[in-house]
């Protein structure tokens, strides 16, 4: 299997703009865990990622709610239940009014995003003009994104 990385989505706190975080910077992963959190369900990518970062910098928390969807826990933020850590793209999936979004600084704290396919093998011309698509609608569309770049790992 060979994975071509294609874009990153940064870790992001999301909190009332009154919150006591508002205006640290920079915002760090032990920064945050001494407030209650809310994070997406057990088994889902987003919080994987999170208990792997959490894990290695030997933190732990204090779970407020979970939520099966990003939109959820934005709600949740904004009734005052916790803060939540989402990826940058989830100021897409629901209204942020009144929340600040701040990237967190913590190694690997990164939802990578990229194409799977069989190593060693070309893609069909149907598949790689989808993927030149994707390339062309990403650089202006979703500006929160990162380019990563395309060299390709293996796995």
């Amino acid at each position: 299997v060979e994975v071509i990385d294609f874009l990153c989505d940064r870790m992001c706190a999301f909190f009332p703009a009154d919150h006591p975080l508002n205006g640290r910077r920079p915002l760090l992963l032990k920064d945050i865990v001494t407030y209650p959190l809310i994070l997406t369900a057990r088994g889902t990518s987003v919080r994987s990622l999170v208990e792997r970062a959490l894990e290695k910098e030997g933190l732990e928390i204090s779970l407020s709610c979970e939520a099966n969807y990003m939109s959820t826990a934005v709600g949740m933020v904004r009734a005052g239940l916790g803060i939540s850590v989402l990826p940058e793209s989830a100021v897409d999936a629901a209204s942020c009014e009144g929340i600040v979004v701040e990237p967190i600084r913590a190694a690997g704290l990164v939802r990578r995003i990229g194409f799977i396919r069989k190593a060693g093998r070309s893609l069909s011309p149907a598949a790689e003009r989808f993927a030149l698509l994707l390339r062309e609608v990403a650089g202006p569309t979703l500006a929160h994104f990162s380019s990563m770049d395309t060299a390709a790992t293996k796995s």
